[in-house]
This record gives C-alpha cells, structure tokens and sequence, in this order.
C-alpha cells in the first residue's frame, strides 16, 4: 500500500492525500466461452473454460447470473427504431438468476436457467447472462452474452426522420416504420397508425414536506389515422405536415396481435432549439451493380429520387473524383459512372437531389441525398500470409517461424511479433484484419 499526498507548502501540513495499491502482475491463465440460447421460458447457457496452455479447466468452481433488462438493440443493423409505447414507462433491469456451477473434466458445464415469466410489458426485452470461472489462485474470468426473450410476438420499429423530438411549426414530420418478428427478422405486415395532439397537464402533489409535480399527457384530436402496408425489404414512410403547434404523438398498431409502438414530438417555437430548421433530409435511393469492381470500370447506377429533382451525383474517395448533372423523375433514371483509375479500396457514388418547394410556410426547395459504396475487387491488393510455426513451444526460447507470401511483385517487409496470449485475454484483443480495414 502506498500514499501519495499534496503539499502546498514543503514544510507544512498535506492539503490532499490518496492511497493506492502496487500489486504483483500475473497475467490470465484461463480463457472462457460463453454461448446462450432460449428455450421457451429456459436459457441454456454452454460454458467451457480451458488453461491457456491448452488444458481444459477441469473442477474449476463458477457463478452465472442473469438480469433481465429492456433490449438495447432488439433488431441488429437497424440504428435509429423506436419500440414500445412512450405512453408506459420502460422495465428496470431486475436480476432474475443467480446459480453456482462447477465444470465437468472436459471444463464444461451446461446450465438451464429459469429466468421466469418475462415482464408485462410493450417493450422489447433481453436477458444478459454473465458467467464467471474462478481459477486456482481464485482470479475471476468472466464472458457476457445477450438472448432476447421473444416477449413480443412481432416488433414494430418508429425512426424519426427528424433531429431530437421536435420540428419547427409548420415543418413536415416524417417516420419510418417496419415490422420484424420476434428473433428480429424484418417482414411485411399491415399495421394502423394514429399521430394524435397531446394535452400536457401538470399534478402537484405534496411529498415529506416539500411541493412536487407529475406530468399527464391527455389524448386530445386525432390529427390524422389510416392503414400501413409495410415490406419486409423497405420500411414505409408516414409524413405530415403540421401547422399547429404543440405536443403530438405517433403510433402504430397491429390489429391482429394488439403489439403497438408510439414516440412523442413538438411542433412550434420551442422546438426550434432541439430540431433544424428545415426537415431532415429525404433519402435518394441509388442502385450500384453487384459485385466487386475494378478501377477504370465505367458501371452503370441508378438513381430515384423521393421527388422530381435536378441531381448533382459526385464520385469521390479522398477527394472529390467526378460530377455530373441531370433531371430525374421519381421513376428513376440511369447514370453511365466512370470509376476513378487510382483510388485503392472503391470509392463513394454521392447524390444530392433538390426539387420544388412545398408551399405553404416553407421557401427553400426540397432536397434529398444518397450514397453508395462501390467497392474494388480486394485480390489484386491482397497478401497470402501463410505462418508456419511450431504447436508448442517452451519459454525463453528461440523460436524459427516461416513466412510465405506467395507470388509477389518487388520487396516485401514483413513485422512479426510474439504476445502473450494471457495479456491480450485482458482487453479481448483480437488480432486486426488489414484486408477489411483498407480494403
């Protein structure tokens, strides 16, 4: 233990001390597996620990504990979805097991977890199961994974397409909305929605002495309602234009499961502050081939706007490579594309689209944007790196490892370096693949 003070002045009294510990470093000597799955009400949870020197962790003892908490990601690859109803408050994580197990002579161990009945709720939820194995010197290794719960027979997503909760009054709210099923699939459904203004009402209360307050939110005018096809590759928008302010609320609902997911906007003055003033930008949907090309390729891209628009397409990689213009209809139009000759990895296909403005309130004309990767074909850049080294190896020993890179044109270098596989087990390093991060 050590002590570390602050002195203002040399010979006086310490103004500020801390503590701290220096202990003796002794790197990881267990790597851990962790895999879950949920069946019905059950999560079977797998776990096999093994030494690093290649043992399994035989009669190691371990715990594992699962929280049940709302999904922070129920749909993977889809950023930006609402679910759930605004109207009801979001479960606290609750811890729903805690067991101790001890690992076979393979280091497995196969638990089935109860997590019980999962909550009533319109939120998606999950459940985190964390397992730790304590080795002999008592040291924990722990792993983390997540299973949803499928408490929901389907998922209705909301994206706003507007920043923070709020437009400007007489700006144009517009949402995204897709269904998926429980495992988080996307399919096509039909689905009600109603956008409704909200009435805000203040409660005062009296609590230990001390005034507080509550807020209500009252259901006033339905603004406007109807039917939702949605498709399993698209989500459909829903846009409205709205010229009064206050506070609205956007909901959708399917009729069939009664399942229902709802987010809360302004419109008006104060949103002014929390949102831009103009709508965010429509998305210009662009088509490229398929496939890896090569630089030099003149490809053929499809360009649809949300509008009849005057396009500006740009092609760039670390600069601005090429532009043209043109008039497209909302039907869509194709574009012959030069590929740039000297870019590496492929380059960006960038389109700003700008149509007529609405009327009304709103001066400034309609604009939209997309962007598009097309990517180069990665072999002509690519190394076949081939290590040959021996399985096992003692400490503090030479150790001869061949390096093979196949045919290559000119001079080649080559940095080789040996890590201890405990230190990287610290942080979960996981070696970097240079094809997919220049390439």
């Amino acid at each position: 233990m050590w002590r570390a003070t602050v002195h203002a002045d040399p010979k006086g009294a310490a103004i500020g001390a801390v503590k701290f510990l220096v202990d003796d470093f002794v790197p990881p000597r267990l790597e851990l597996a962790l895999a879950a799955n949920r069946a019905g009400r059950r999560i079977i949870a797998n776990i096999k620990a093994d030494y690093l020197y290649g043992a399994p962790g035989a009669g190691l003892p371990g715990e594992v504990t699962v929280n049940v908490r709302p999904a922070k990601t129920p749909v993977s690859n889809e950023d930006g979805y609402h679910f759930g109803l605004a109207q009801e408050s979001a479960p606290a994580s609750s811890r729903a097991v805690f067991e101790r197990f001890k690992t076979d002579a393979s280091g497995l161990a196969e638990l089935r977890l109860d997590t019980g009945d999962a909550p009533a709720t319109t939120y998606p939820m999950e459940a985190v199961i964390r397992a730790n194995i304590f080795d002999f010197g008592g040291r924990p290794i722990a792993a983390e994974t997540t299973v949803s719960l499928a408490n929901l027979p389907l998922l209705i997503g909301i994206k706003p397409l507007f920043e923070d909760t709020g437009i400007p009054e007489g700006g144009v709210a517009s949402f995204d909305v897709a269904a998926f099923d429980a495992e988080g699939k996307a399919l096509p459904r039909s689905l009600d929605y109603v956008i409704v203004k909200e009435e805000v009402e203040y409660l005062w209360y009296e609590d230990g002495g001390r005034w507080d307050y509550r807020v209500q939110y009252l259901d006033g005018d339905i603004v406007d309602s109807g039917t939702l096809t949605v498709a399993a590759d698209t989500p459909t928008r829903v846009s409205k234009t709205f010229k009064k302010w206050g506070g609205y609320r956007f909901e959708a609902r399917d009729p069939e499961t009664g399942v229902a997911s709802s987010m809360r906007f302004h419109a008006g003055w104060w949103a002014a502050a929390t949102a831009s003033a103009e709508p965010s930008p429509d998305k210009v949907k662009i088509t490229v081939p398929a496939g890896a090309h090569n630089p030099g390729d003149v490809i053929k891209v499809i360009i649809e706007p949300p509008f009849d628009a005057e396009v500006m397409l740009s092609v760039a990689d670390g600069r601005l490579r090429g532009i043209q213009t043109a008039s497209v209809a909302t039907s869509g139009a194709e574009l012959m594309v030069t590929l740039p000759k000297d870019s590496a990895a492929g380059t960006y296909v960038l389109v700003n689209a700008y149509g007529k403005a609405l009327g009304g309130r709103s001066l400034s004309p309609r604009r939209a944007i997309g962007a598009a990767w097309v990517a180069f074909d990665a072999k002509p850049k690519s190394l076949n790196v081939v290590l040959e080294a021996p399985n096992d190896v003692q400490p503090v020993q030479s150790v001869d490892v061949r390096v093979s890179l196949g045919a290559i044109e000119g001079k080649a270098y080559v940095t080789l370096a040996a890590v201890d596989d405990g230190v990287l087990g610290l942080t979960g390093y996981k070696a970097p693949d240079p094809k997919k991060h220049y390439l």
